[in-house]
């Protein structure tokens, strides 16, 4: 793996603040990359001034001796567009996603990315994993405010949604208990929203997405051979729900590359490697001693909330 070049893949946006940049850079100051590795600042969808403004933070970074390069794309696509852009511009044999939240983590985090393709039969190792499902999760939130709304009582798995996702819980003099007719009564209103809202964000796309478990890597230092993602990626996201199927849907990475074969590994900060569906991978994403070798905004929020409701979201997120 000595002579492999690895591609790091930062995409920024204006949207997403000069701060985050910031952030990273020194998260890789701080925690350096190997001489296997370069940085590409993929930067799009930014005036004149926001450019001038991250052409400064990365001149300051290679006078850091930092192998970083500035690369102006074009705009769409979303961030898994812009990693296809930098892997069919940049030639190198693995590319490294991060998006614009993304830090490092720890030291000889890029090695650790890197050090199984040494093995021809590794395609992608990833640093975050997750069993959630995105069409399970929005289908019961819909379900609990539905329950709230028509001051129908929840039940225990309705109060860890409601905890988990930081809803509140308005007290009512009266309360309809949650029995058969009740029930009825959520099905149908659950059947009309879906019916009514099909066009509409996220009920237009969530039929993209399978139930619970459904193991995945976030595409968050995740680490892919070149080659290997530009034949996987059919065609750039027009939305959100094309974007979030490439990370989680039926047509996920995850899901295209273990059908053609591939074996997909998730690393720790400690350097040991795992297969996608070991329990092992739980304490890498939305766990309360987490030890993943990159972070982003997501993963740095559930830090931020209460140890009960970490628990809550761990559940929802690998548990089911």
């Amino acid at each position: 793996m000595s002579k492999t070049i690895a591609i790091i893949s930062y995409a920024i946006r204006e949207a997403d603040g000069v701060n985050a940049l910031v952030d990273f850079l020194a998260s890789v100051d701080r925690y350096k990359i190997s001489s296997q590795s370069k940085i590409v600042i993929a930067l799009k969808e930014s005036s004149e001034s926001f450019f001038d403004e991250v052409a400064n933070h990365v001149q300051k970074a290679q006078k850091k001796n930092l192998r970083i390069q500035l690369a102006v794309i074009p705009s769409g696509g979303f961030d898994i567009g812009t990693h296809y852009y930098v892997a069919s511009h940049f030639k190198c044999e693995v590319i490294v996603f991060m998006t614009a939240t993304s830090r490092a983590n720890v030291k000889n985090w890029d090695s650790f990315l890197l050090k199984k393709f040494r093995e021809p039969d590794v395609g992608v190792v990833g640093c975050m994993q997750s069993s959630e499902s995105l069409k399970s999760s929005y289908m019961e939130i819909l379900t609990v405010m539905i329950k709230m709304k028509f001051h129908i009582t929840l039940n225990k798995r309705d109060l860890l949604i409601l905890n988990a996702r930081g809803m509140t819980l308005k007290k009512r003099k009266i309360q309809f208990s949650d029995n058969r007719i009740t029930k009825l009564l959520v099905n149908l209103i659950t059947f009309l929203t879906l019916y009514f809202y099909k066009k509409e964000e996220p009920f237009r796309f969530l039929h993209h997405f399978p139930d619970f478990p459904n193991p995945h890597l976030r595409t968050t230092g995740f680490a892919i051979r070149r080659e290997l993602f530009l034949s996987v990626f059919t065609e750039s996201p027009k939305d959100k729900g094309d974007a979030f199927n490439y990370e989680s849907g039926y047509g996920s990475l995850t899901r295209r590359c273990t059908t053609l074969g591939w074996k997909l590994l998730v690393v720790n900060m400690r350097g040991h490697y795992y297969n996608l569906e070991d329990t092992n991978t739980q304490t890498l994403f939305r766990y309360t001693k987490g030890d993943s070798i990159v972070t982003d905004k997501e993963s740095r929020r559930f830090h931020q909330l209460s140890i009960a409701t970490q628990k809550k979201l761990n559940i929802i997120t690998h548990r089911g």
